[in-house]
């Protein structure tokens, strides 16, 4: 039986919604660009969208200068703006590219499973190995990305939480709004060992046995060690585990 046709990804439309907050001018001979002037600070510049994006969004090398009239609160609502348009383009016009189906990975029924294989849902888990697969070997992803705890714990909220519609954050989302909130949690996270360790020496010990820790380097480089970590009370996992890191394994406790 012949596979089913499918639909070529439609082209997406550019979501522009920040023009609303610039005034175009006059159009530049030879096409392209515009003349604009930005109603926030009314500086004039020569640009697309892009130099629209920048100036904004307070996006650096975009060839312009960040508007200063635009401050913290309406930051937030113009990356909201833009983010929502990106994910209503990205939402409807996406299509997606089908699996292939060589072996029916998970798909038929396993001799002998004695319904397991329903039970664990093991269809839509061989399917999301294969996307995990097709994402490393397709973005050129490093395979030790697979030990980190912080790929496996994303994997992990995302399986636990029924985020139904959910879409992954824009590449200027992702440099900008998202960059600036995890400095903020590295800044505290190092105040807190600021606190917790006055001494100079004390604090440089701690602050490597956290990011052997964090890496999975050293002595938490193990398979075994990485996947109890979401498995194993997290004192016994430190009594098992721990014994590299001590002065981490007192603040565990």
């Amino acid at each position: 039986m012949r596979p089913p046709k499918q639909r070529k990804p439609k082209a997406s439309k550019p979501q522009t919604p920040l023009w609303e907050y610039i005034e175009k001018l006059e159009k530049q001979d030879g096409g392209g660009n515009n003349r604009c002037r930005c109603k926030f600070c009314k500086l004039e510049f020569n640009g697309s969208y892009t130099r629209v994006r920048g100036h904004l969004l307070h996006i650096p090398r975009y060839g312009i200068e960040i508007c200063e009239v635009v401050d913290s609160e309406t930051l937030k609502k113009l990356f909201k703006i833009q983010a929502d348009a990106d994910a209503k383009a990205t939402a409807v016009d996406m299509q997606s590219i089908p699996l292939p189906n060589v072996e029916n990975y998970g798909l038929v029924k396993r001799n002998g499973d004695g319904g397991l294989g329903e039970l664990f849902n093991m269809p839509a888990r061989d399917k999301l190995d294969h996307l995990i697969a097709r994402a490393f070997f397709g973005c050129a992803i490093a395979n030790n990305v697979l030990r980190s705890p912080l790929f496996r714990e994303a994997i992990q909220f995302a399986c636990d939480n029924n985020l139904v519609g959910y879409i992954p954050p824009t590449a200027d989302r992702l440099r900008t709004v998202l960059l600036q909130q995890e400095r903020e949690h590295i800044e505290r996270r190092n105040g807190c060992f600021e606190r917790l360790f006055p001494n100079i020496d004390d604090k440089k010990k701690v602050k490597e046995e956290y990011g052997r820790f964090s890496g999975c380097l050293g002595g938490f480089a193990d398979w075994e060690s990485q996947n109890d970590r979401y498995t194993e009370d997290a004192s016994a996992w430190w009594n098992n585990y721990g014994s590299t890191a001590p002065a981490l394994a007192i603040l565990a406790d």
